[in-house]
């Protein structure tokens, strides 16, 4: 049977291109329950950056240092620094983002609470 040129076959998931999910077929990827390899895939994204960071400071204490360098601590206090601004970064980030939808609940809340409680507008105590 020939396909209907009018009428496009879904395609699944997997084989469009991010900018072309429709509606449901992102809200059905944001609420599938992750795998616990998926998971760990997660971790290992968010742990990588410090991982390798503390590798590379290892390395460089570790390894004998055979040049003539005078002033071999300022790798390692950029290393260092770029480490924790990462960190901090992310920190921020997360902070940034718990206050900002706890800001949105606390105004819907008080949105809501306001319409229920319009009939005590005007009424004296």
């Amino acid at each position: 049977m020939a396909a209907n040129p009018h009428r496009p076959e879904k395609a699944s998931a997997d084989s469009l291109h991010p900018g072309q999910l429709t509606r449901q077929q992102l809200r059905d990827l944001e609420t599938m329950t992750m795998t616990p390899f998926q998971r760990f895939m997660e971790l290992v994204i968010m742990l990588l950056p410090n991982i390798c960071g503390i590798v590379a400071i290892l390395e460089y204490q570790l390894i004998p240092n055979n040049s003539a360098n005078k002033n071999p601590a300022t790798y390692l206090v950029m290393l260092i620094l770029f480490i924790a601004a990462y960190n901090i970064y992310g920190w921020f980030a997360a902070l940034f983002s718990i206050c900002f939808v706890f800001t949105i609940v606390t105004k819907v809340l008080d949105m809501i609470k306001r319409h229920v409680l319009r009939w005590q507008n005007g009424v004296v105590k």
